[in-house]
């Protein structure tokens, strides 16, 4: 019995230590500067609030309270660095591939994936609804010929509808982020990424925030006018770098093509004005976005 109780005690020991290393290891991070921040709960981390809690509210929370430069977390059981804003964006992409590279999170991903529904209004219908746009497309489809296509020059013409695309495309990011693998110890902002550990590039530390997009929750095409529109690095909705989105010119005429023709030849009804988007990552109408079209 004695032996029992001395081998139990033994084991409480060895784990109050084991505990008490694994604790100092995770703050000290291997004696190296790392960025502040929280590694969050054992194995899930961070990973709960970053996929069930708004993007923006997660990165801005971390920017104030760490630095509105970079901080570390612990995201999809990965040990992750944030870095932030139009420094952090050029940053990135002016070493892809140098001291990075492209990274997807492993299988816990697909176990946390979010499809909570948030109560906001669907953004996107904006495109579709607040054309002051109109007057563009009727003058670009007044001047043409009766069965005459676009060309390249028309699709220059459209300055405010791509603006009222771009605010889309800032108040519901088609995609929050993106994450990248460190290739070797580097250095930013005076902390040290170790290799192997992940970057989180995301939309979100710039989009929303008001020190670059005054009022930042205002639909405001407007912002992107010829003379006043964000500084380089600030507004990156393809990405940047070598990573850019090569279909950035192609989704260009996708978008404002498929616009002319809706404007030129439809009334619309958004069925559901009010309806909800499933997930924050990567949002999504929650019934698809129903529309009724009615012929001029």
């Amino acid at each position: 019995m004695e032996v029992l109780v001395l081998s139990f005690s033994l084991a409480l020991v060895l784990l109050s230590i084991s505990l008490t290393i694994f604790s100092f290891k995770r703050r000290s991070g291997g004696a190296k500067n790392l960025p502040p921040g929280s590694m969050g709960w054992p194995i899930m981390g961070e990973t709960l609030e970053f996929l069930f809690g708004k993007p923006e509210k997660f990165v801005f929370d971390r920017m104030k309270k760490y630095s509105p430069k970079i901080f570390k977390t612990n995201i999809l059981g990965e040990k992750t660095v944030v870095i932030c804003g139009p420094e952090g964006h050029k940053f990135l992409f002016s070493n892809e591939q140098k001291l990075f590279t492209a990274f997807r999170p492993h299988s816990m991903q697909s176990l946390f994936r979010s499809y909570k529904a948030t109560a906001a209004p669907v953004k996107i219908l904006i495109l579709m609804d607040s054309f002051n746009a109109k007057t563009e497309q009727f003058e670009i489809s007044d001047s043409k010929k009766p069965g005459e296509l676009l060309d390249w020059d028309d699709l220059q013409k459209m300055k405010y509808s791509w603006n009222v695309v771009y605010e889309v495309m800032r108040l519901t990011p088609p995609l929050q982020g993106t994450f990248r693998e460190a290739l070797e110890d580097f250095t930013y902002a005076g902390y040290t990424i170790p290799k192997g550990w992940k970057l989180y590039w995301t939309v979100s530390t710039t989009n929303k925030n008001p020190e670059y997009f005054e009022d930042p929750e205002k639909f405001d095409p407007s912002r992107y006018e010829e003379g006043s529109g964000p500084a380089a690095n600030v507004f990156v909705p393809f990405g940047g770098g070598p990573r850019m989105c090569p279909g950035k010119e192609y989704a260009r005429l996708a978008i404002l093509t498929f616009i002319h023709n809706v404007v030129k030849r439809f009334e619309w009804e958004v069925l559901f004005p009010n309806e909800k988007i499933m997930g924050d990552m990567m949002p999504t109408p929650e019934k698809g976005l129903p529309v009724r079209l009615r012929c001029h």
